[in-house]
C-alpha cells in the first residue's frame, strides 16, 4: 500500500494470494492478485506508465526498473553517486563497499558531502576525480581537481589503471604478475656499490611525518624499480598478498628517502631501523638478499650468543679469540679448504657454544694464552658436567679446522672413556701365530674359567658351537 502522505515513496507490496511469486496489480485500489491469477483470468499485464515497456511488469502500473521498491531498480550510489547499483546492495558499488569497511565517516573536506573519508580527509568521487587529472609519477592533487566541477561514473566499471607503460620484465602469464602497477623501469647503468661514498650527516634529526608521506607517493625510486622484478617473483613463489607485496615496495622507497646515499648498498640496521615507521622487516631483508644489495652488519642470535660467552668479558687472550672467532666462521659458513666442513645449524652452532665455554674458561684461569698450550692431560681434565657431552665436541672435532690456521696446535681427535666404563673382559684380539703367544684373557682362546664366567656370548659367531 502507499506509505502515507500525497508525494511519499511506494512501499513495497504484497505478494499474490493465490500464487505467492509475484506481488499484487494493484496496491490503490486495491487487488490482492496478480495479473496471472485473478478470478477469470489470467490477463495481459497493462504497459508501464513511465517507460511504455510492456513487459517485465511489477506493481501499480510500473515496471520493475520504474518501481522504487523493486529489487531491479536502478539508482546512484550513496557513497560516490555512479550510475547502476540496486537496492539489494544497499544502493552501494563494489568499491564503495570496500571503501566503508577501511575508512571511518565524516564530512569530505573538497566537496562538504557527509560519506566514508580517507586519511586525506577526501571521500571517494574526490579521489576519483583526482585520479583522473594525476600525471605519471606525481600525488593525486585532490583540491585542484575538483575545484570546479565533479565527473560522475557508471556503477562498477573503475578498474585500476596504469599512469606508466608495463616494463618489459614484468610478465602477463601469472597471477601476481598482473598486479604490478606504477613500475618504472630502471635505467641500464643503475648501480649499488659497497664502497660509494656516504656524507655523514652533522646533525642527526627524525623525518617530518607529513613530508615523508608525501615522497611516498611521488614516483618509484631507482632502488624500487631495480628490485621489481625480485618482488613480483617472491610474490608469486612464496603466496605473498596484495597487502604483504604493497608493504615490501613501500619499505624499499622509505629506504631510498631515509637513506643519505642512495647508490650505495642498503645496510641491515637501517632496514632494522624502518620498525619505527611500519616497515616490512623480513620480507625486504630477503628480497634486498636476492638482488645483492644487502650488508649484513646486523648480528645474528648466534653472534650475539658468541659475544656474550667469550668476547664481552674482555678475558680472553687474542690468540684464542682469534681462533674462537675462526672458529665460528668455519661453523656458519663452512669451509672449502681441507679439512672441508659444511655449514651447521645455528641451534647446533650454539649448543657447542654452550659447551665449550666453561672449558675456555677454566684454561683461561689456568694461565694459558693460546690453544697451541693445551695438552693432551689438559682436554682430558676439561670439567664435565651435566652437559659433558656437549663439551668436548668442539675440541676433538672443530679444533682441525683452526689448527690449519696454528700448526702447532694441539692433538685433536683425542679419544676420552666415559665415566664409569671398563673393558669388555670377553672382548678378544686376533692372535699372532708367527708371534709369541699374547695374555690368554686378551685373545680369542680365552681360559676356561673366563670362559664360563662369560658364556657364549664371549666369542664371535663362527667360534660358537652348536650342541652340548
Amino acid at each position: 500500500m502507499p506509505a502515507p502522505g500525497p508525494n511519499a515513496a511506494l512501499r513495497l507490496p504484497p505478494k499474490c494470494n493465490a500464487c505467492q511469486s509475484n506481488r499484487v496489480a494493484w496496491t490503490s485500489p486495491r487487488v490482492d492478485f496478480c495479473y496471472q491469477c485473478p478470478p477469470g483470468g489470467p490477463f495481459a499485464a497493462p504497459p508501464c506508465n513511465r517507460c511504455r515497456a510492456r513487459t517485465d511488469y511489477f506493481s501499480q502500473g510500473l515496471c520493475s526498473r520504474c518501481h522504487p521498491r523493486s529489487p531491479e531498480h536502478i539508482g546512484s550510489c550513496k557513497g560516490c553517486l555512479a550510475w547502476g547499483v540496486y537496492p539489494r546492495h544497499n544502493w552501494t558499488c563494489w568499491s564503495c563497499r570496500w571503501w566503508q569497511s577501511h575508512y571511518p565517516k565524516g564530512t569530505c573536506t573538497y566537496c562538504g558531502r557527509t560519506s566514508h573519508v580517507s586519511d586525506r580527509q577526501a571521500c571517494r568521487l574526490c579521489l576519483e576525480n583526482a585520479r583522473l587529472e594525476q600525471k605519471p609519477g606525481r600525488a593525486p592533487d585532490v583540491a585542484a581537481a575538483n575545484k570546479d566541477s565533479q565527473q560522475l561514473f557508471f556503477a562498477n566499471m573503475v578498474f585500476k589503471r596504469r599512469a606508466t607503460p608495463v616494463p618489459d620484465y614484468v610478465r602477463w602469464d601469472g597471477r601476481w604478475s598482473k598486479k604490478n602497477k606504477n613500475q618504472l623501469p630502471y635505467q641500464p647503468g643503475t648501480r649499488f656499490g659497497r664502497h660509494a661514498l656516504e656524507q655523514p650527516a652533522l646533525i642527526e634529526m627524525d623525518p617530518d611525518p607529513e613530508v615523508l608521506r608525501q615522497r611516498l607517493l611521488v614516483e618509484d625510486s631507482e632502488l624500487t624499480r631495480y628490485c621489481a622484478a625480485i618482488v613480483a617473483d617472491h610474490a608469486r613463489r612464496y603466496g605473498w598478498s596484495v597487502r604483504q607485496r604493497n608493504a615490501v615496495i613501500q619499505s624499499l622507497r622509505l629506504l631510498q628517502i631515509l637513506r643519505p646515499t642512495p647508490t650505495a648498498k642498503v645496510r641491515a640496521s637501517d632496514v632494522v631501523a624502518l620498525r619505527r615507521y611500519d616497515g616490512t622487516i623480513t620480507s625486504t631483508l630477503d628480497v634486498l638478499a636476492e638482488a645483492g644489495l644487502l650488508t649484513e652488519d646486523v648480528p645474528t642470535r648466534v653472534e650475539r650468543y658468541f659475544n656474550a660467552k667469550f668476547i664481552e668479558s674482555g678475558a680472553l687472550p687474542d690468540a684464542m679469540r682469534e681462533h674462537l672467532q675462526l672458529w665460528l666462521q668455519v661453523m656458519l659458513g663452512g669451509s672449502r679448504q681441507a679439512p672441508r666442513q659444511l655449514p651447521r645449524e645455528p641451534e647446533t652452532v650454539e649448543l657447542h657454544i654452550q659447551g665449550l665455554a666453561p672449558v675456555v674458561q677454566t684454561w683461561v684461569e689456568a694461565g694459558r694464552q693460546s690453544f697451541a698450550e693445551i695438552s693432551k692431560d689438559d682436554i682430558l681434565a676439561a670439567p664435565r658436567g651435566p652437559a659433558r657431552r656437549h663439551q668436548p665436541t668442539p675440541l676433538r672435532r672443530e679444533r682441525p679446522e683452526v689448527a690449519v690456521q696454528d700448526p702447532q696446535g694441539p692433538p685433536t681427535r683425542l679419544r676420552q672413556p666415559h665415566e664409569g666404563h671398563r673393558p669388555d673382559p670377553c672382548r678378544h684380539e686376533p692372535s699372532d701365530a708367527a708371534g709369541p703367544r699374547r695374555d690368554p684373557g686378551r685373545t680369542g682362546l680365552a681360559e676356561p674359567g673366563r670362559r664360563a664366567r662369560c658364556g657364549s656370548g664371549g666369542l664371535p659367531r663362527t667360534d660358537r658351537q652348536a650342541g652340548p
